[in-house]
């Protein structure tokens, strides 16, 4: 961290000595400038990152935003009188890296380079090659160093689109042929060479999403008005929020302001589990046919840092009334987030899920656990194995894309012996909430759901060719877990 503090203070530094006659304004612009680009070269450096590559790092980015400003914000006449000429032979010994870079300008200046431009790339990343002296960029010979700079390029004419468009800049994405590049940009995403950028900085890994957002609206996939609702999904954070507000009604004595927040960081906190799993199984989906996440995930990312800045929020506030309590949700928060990472266990992830879900409703145990009612474990045991269930029914309609991806009850043991333990966990759900809860219990709201689930699965493992029946239950199981938490909320009122 210090190596990177020095290295800010001394592109300030630089950017006036070889900027005299700059205005102070537009030096703290290229500053700015300096600083963004500073991390993205870095993803040129070594693993290790010594500390004379970071300045090389930042060498580059100042040169790079100097560059920018002699051909882009004020154009130099010419290179001799130039800005960048000045603090190339100040700040670069290399006479070889000198003369690419030299060139590079000039021929710029003269607009010398087809109308895409994709060739200022492959001769930028032939100059930071010569600059940042690492040694895995260094064994890449010159014509790969080429192609993979013009491939660079275009990711950065999709960064820059929609500016370069405003200020009728070249961009490669405004000419007849930026089909070909679109396509040229999602091969070059999925490479090897550019997922070693990503372990190395970042900020790639922000611009893979950009770049994938950016592709989607040129290629006029626009999500539907209610696919953004079906991804934030707010039914299942609201699930959350009563399973905890049921959990501290059944604990005596809570202050309602800790139910609050509880309830309203268990929101957040399911929303930024499930917003995070759409990322990481993005490419998985597309075999499902769910592509917004693949096509939009700079969006889902925005809406994963909007669910995490709530949740964060709430714990905060959680934390100052009862330390255990925030503890518990970080803890599940944890747990969610890692399920995304976890190995494809049979049963093991459905059990987490099940776990994350039916955990909002023990923080009130958490919070008294001397005082709680006796109807608190048995409703979370029906409200988990409910999950379960439906978890399992999940799997049995994704049997067919998951075998070369995870291994499932569906997959390794077929989809009889699956519905079979399906009916039993739903089995279990339904003796845990006739035999435990009160007598006052409403049955009457959720009788009707209980029956069409259990009656749906039959059905289905009966005549297994009917797959209409799969989304019926599922809806079911749904309304069930919904009646359920409505049903205790009433009695508990």
């Amino acid at each position: 961290m210090v190596a990177h503090f020095y290295n800010i203070v001394w592109a300030w530094i630089a950017l006036g000595r070889e900027l005299e006659d700059v205005p102070r304004a537009d030096r703290f612009r290229l500053w700015l400038k300096s600083l963004k680009l500073y991390l993205s070269i870095l993803g040129f450096t070594d693993p290790q990152r010594p500390a004379a590559q970071k300045r090389h790092a930042m060498v580059a980015a100042v040169l790079t935003a100097i560059y920018d400003y002699d051909t882009d914000w004020q154009p130099a006449t010419d290179f001799a009188s130039s800005h960048f000429r000045t603090a190339l032979f100040a700040l670069v010994s290399d006479t070889k890296t000198r003369s690419i870079a030299s060139k590079l300008f000039c021929r710029d200046l003269d607009q010398g380079f087809p109308e895409d431009g994709l060739d200022r790339g492959g001769y930028a990343f032939l100059a930071y090659q010569g600059m940042m002296g690492s040694d895995w960029l260094s064994g890449y010979p010159r014509h790969e160093i080429m192609r993979l700079g013009r491939l660079l390029q275009i990711v950065d004419d999709l960064h820059d689109l929609y500016k370069d468009r405003a200020h009728g800049d070249q961009n490669a994405f405004t000419t007849s042929r930026w089909r070909d590049f679109a396509a040229e940009a999602r091969a070059f995403l999925r490479s090897s060479f550019y997922r070693k950028l990503e372990q190395h900085a970042l900020v790639y890994r922000y611009l893979h999403l950009e770049c994938l957002e950016r592709l989607s609206e040129l290629e006029s996939k626009k999500p539907a008005r209610g696919q953004f609702l079906v991804s934030i999904r707010p039914h299942t954070a609201l699930f959350a929020a009563g399973l905890a507000v049921i959990g501290f009604r059944l604990a005596p004595e809570v202050p309602p302001l800790l139910a609050a927040l509880t309830a309203l960081g268990f929101a957040g906190v399911t929303a930024s589990i499930m917003l995070y799993n759409d990322l990481a199984d993005r490419y998985k989906d597309q075999r499902q046919g769910r592509l917004f996440a693949s096509e939009h995930p700079l969006t889902i990312f925005k809406w994963w840092l909007a669910a995490c800045s709530l949740a964060g929020a709430a714990v905060f506030g959680v934390a100052a009334l009862d330390l255990s309590v925030a503890v518990f949700v970080v803890l599940v928060w944890l747990l969610g987030t890692l399920y995304s990472h976890a190995p494809r266990w049979c049963v093991v992830q459905n059990l987490v899920v099940a776990l994350c879900s039916t955990a909002p409703a023990l923080a009130g145990f958490v919070h008294e656990p001397d005082a709680f009612s006796s109807s608190l474990l048995p409703f979370a045991g029906a409200v988990f194995f409910l999950i379960l269930g439906r978890e399992i029914l999940a799997d049995i309609r994704d049997a067919p894309t998951d075998r070369d991806y995870k291994e499932t009850i569906a997959v390794r043991y077929g989809q009889d012996r699956a519905i079979s333990c399906l009916n039993g966990v739903w089995l279990i759900a339904a003796i845990l909430l006739a035999w435990t809860l009160p007598p006052g219990w409403p049955w009457w709201l959720v009788t009707p759901p209980l029956a069409a689930t259990l009656m749906g699965a039959g059905l289905y493992l009966a005549n297994p060719q009917e797959e209409w029946l799969l989304p019926f239950t599922k809806r079911w199981a749904d309304r069930l877990i919904a009646a359920a938490q409505i049903g205790l909320l009433i009695l508990t009122a």
